[in-house]
């Protein structure tokens, strides 16, 4: 799959995290990086303050769980890590 990389380079190096920054933002793509080992998903379209959150929170030793995804008003059909 597109996120392959991923998963090889978390082998590699288990205590790196990594954090995807894409321009896709639909449940799918966000749940293939996670499971390939990405601890942290931005979407260009999301804020600075998501930005913010992610990193911050990857930087504490937080990863991106499936659960954790919730998604959009349905006029948009996108997800989000909800907040917490």
């Amino acid at each position: 799959g597109d996120f392959e990389a991923i998963r090889t380079i978390a082998e590699r190096f288990p205590d790196l995290r990594i954090v995807v920054l894409s321009e896709e933002e639909d449940r799918e793509t966000i749940v293939d990086a996670v499971r390939m080992g990405a601890a942290g998903y931005l979407a260009m379209t999301w804020g600075a303050r998501d930005l913010i959150k992610i990193l911050r929170a990857v930087a504490a030793g937080r990863r991106l769980r499936l659960r954790d995804l919730s998604y959009q008003p349905a006029s948009t059909g996108n997800v989000k890590p909800r907040a917490g």
